[in-house]
């Protein structure tokens, strides 16, 4: 019966993803960290009908994208009862309880990955934003910097660091992370807000505008400007910008409810 359970999840999964009814969009915020990016069920239908094992932490994976963190903590105890030194495994139950905003279980998941493998890259980082979450920006530095050495190939790591150098004024600092964040991805939608947020706060207004205009329309950008003006306290900038925003676009909800 467990077996055909299974079965039945992995095939509504997979008619989801094809149907796109898990799909989400994403919306671009200032001062938003980066998770590693995660990898989606490989098996074939055929595939699984041969090995009806799943595979929980592919299964695991396409439900975090999705948002559906319970679920993936079921679909990760059982990888963690097939494989329990996989650092992996406890990193993903740090992210879901981190999404769900249970921290301190967050925390010490995060730490247990890297008790199985010390060199955990994406763990340390994730640390980092825990620390930042805490306002203890010199440890969330530590981690950040602890996962840059190990893995300098990670965009998302630069991003965090970054965006954790915003909020502590470091602004060239940051600059030049988020920079070197864009040259390993240049299409990432995160890392192009935080380097608008990080000139928004350097002054640099038209510079931002200029970057929010390559991956937002006309009135997202003023819409997006106006919530950064809000992170700074500035009431006066943030309603100038949302008056432009419902100028271009009447309908935009999000402005109209402010």
């Amino acid at each position: 019966m467990k077996r055909w359970i299974h079965i039945i999840f992995f095939m509504l999964l997979l008619l989801a993803a094809c149907s796109g009814g898990f799909s989400r969009k994403a919306e671009l915020n200032p001062g938003i960290h980066n998770t590693p990016p995660l990898s989606t069920p490989n098996r074939s239908k055929a595939e699984f009908m041969k090995n009806p094992e799943p595979d929980y932490l592919s299964l695991a994976n396409a439900l975090i994208e999705r948002g559906f963190y319970r679920v993936a903590l079921v679909q990760l105890d059982e990888a963690r009862k097939k494989d329990h030194n996989n650092p992996q495994i406890y990193y993903l139950m740090g992210i879901c309880h981190k999404a769900l905003g249970e921290f301190k279980r967050a925390e010490a998941l995060f730490r247990k990955s890297l008790e199985k493998d010390p060199r955990y890259a994406p763990a340390y980082s994730e640390l980092g934003t825990l620390y930042d979450r805490k306002g203890d920006r010199k440890t969330a530095m530590t981690y950040y910097k602890k996962a840059i050495e190990i893995d300098p190939s990670k965009p998302e790591f630069f991003n965090n660091i970054g965006f954790s150098e915003i909020m502590s004024g470091d602004l060239k600092a940051a600059e030049l992370h988020l920079l070197e964040s864009l040259k390993l991805d240049p299409g990432s939608l995160r890392t192009l807000n935080n380097l608008a947020f990080c000139y928004l706060k350097m002054g640099k207004e038209k510079k931002a505008i200029s970057i929010l205009k390559t991956v937002l329309s006309q009135d997202q950008v003023y819409s997006n400007l106006g919530a950064m003006y809000e992170l700074q306290h500035n009431s006066g900038k943030a309603a100038e910008m949302y008056r432009k925003a419902l100028k271009v676009n009447p309908n935009l909800s999000k402005v109209r409810a402010r």
